[in-house]
Order: structure tokens, then sequence, then C-alpha cells
């Protein structure tokens, strides 16, 4: 999932399936939508600002956000 600069984001990214959401709050419904039976979630931790991370997972405590290249 991306915020901004979609084209860019898929241009640098190695990850196929890049959707762009609006807000932090359409995250729970895209992950509704993909029906993640897994409670791991992968992230580019080397472009993702820390403390949104930290944000991220208070707010969805209920998946492990690992770096995603250990998934």
């Amino acid at each position: 999932m991306v915020f901004k600069a979609i084209d860019r984001v898929k241009q640098k990214s190695s990850l196929k399936n890049i959707i762009p959401v609006k807000g932090r709050g359409q995250i729970r419904k895209v992950l509704r939508d993909f029906e993640l039976h897994r409670p791991k979630i992968g992230l580019e931790m080397d472009s993702l600002p820390v403390n949104l991370f930290l944000r991220y997972q208070q707010i969805f405590s209920e998946f492990e956000w690992v770096d995603r290249m250990d998934i």
C-alpha cells in the first residue's frame, strides 16, 4: 500500500501488488479485502519512517510487522 507517488513506488519496488490508499483509515479495509489470514505483514522498512512503523504497529496490533525481506 502506498499513499503518494504510486508510479515512483512501482518503479523502485520489487513488490508486485502495490495498492494506492488515500489514508490510514483504508489500511484495515484493504487487509480485509485481501482476506489476509496470515498474521504477518511485510513492509519496505528501509523507506518507512520509524514513527509511522510504530504507529501502524500500535494500531494494527493483531499483525506482526516485519521487513518484507523476512517473509
